[in-house]
């Protein structure tokens, strides 16, 4: 396993390192999706925007993403942030260190994968303490239309495909949502939530951000 991330992050320095110059010349142009088209009604959740601070915009190098609370009937709450770029790889940071850099300890992390009519996507799942919150935490990458729970995986073919000269959306999702009943039940909450939002963010209709 160790030789493996070795050999992964040799190869992302290399591949990085050739792809600089097709990197700064794809940064120069604009996302073709704008992520924030994501419907604030998602079945029956209903969102409201939770506001991001210009400083946090400046931090995060783009104002492609959402960062929203929903909400549905019983009062149950999903907490969504996705970012997305076409250009900037180093907008799908890691959320840990953010998570814990917000004061929350993460108590628990592990892999699991969600499965769904049409698709299966592997997640990284963490248990964390907020407080006397405790949240379930789930995240992972999107490349196009393809998922990884793993960083160096989505970020070693995306400088695969920028070196090659390929455009293609790069994507961070995250959910976190409050620990009611068991683990399993609250992780089964959040995949009814997560199935609601799949379609929009594999849809290939594509809308030019402004």
């Amino acid at each position: 396993m160790k030789k493996n991330w070795v050999v992964s992050t040799i190869l992302f320095i290399i591949v990085g390192a050739i792809s600089l110059h097709f990197y700064q010349i794809q940064r120069a142009t604009h996302d073709t999706r704008d992520i924030r088209k994501i419907p604030m009604e998602l079945g029956g959740w209903q969102a409201r925007n939770i506001q991001v601070t210009d400083r946090e915009y400046e931090v995060l190098e783009t104002r492609n993403l959402i960062s929203r609370e929903y909400r549905n009937g019983k009062g149950e709450s999903m907490s969504l942030f996705v970012i997305y770029s076409e250009t900037n790889r180093r907008v799908c940071h890691p959320p840990v260190v953010c998570l814990i850099g917000s004061g929350a300890t993460v108590n628990q992390s592990g892999r699991s994968f969600l499965s769904f009519p049409e698709k299966e996507i592997p997640v990284n799942t963490l248990m964390v303490q907020s407080g006397n919150q405790k949240n379930l935490v789930l995240y992972w990458y999107m490349l196009d239309e393809s998922f990884t729970e793993d960083y160096f995986t989505q970020q070693f073919r995306w400088v695969i495909r920028q070196a090659m000269g390929h455009r293609g959306g790069g994507a961070l999702i995250r959910v976190v949502t409050p620990l009611h009943g068991t683990e399993e039940e609250t992780l089964e909450r959040v995949k009814e939530f997560i199935q609601e939002l799949l379609p929009h963010l594999t849809e290939e209709k594509k809308v030019r951000s402004t």
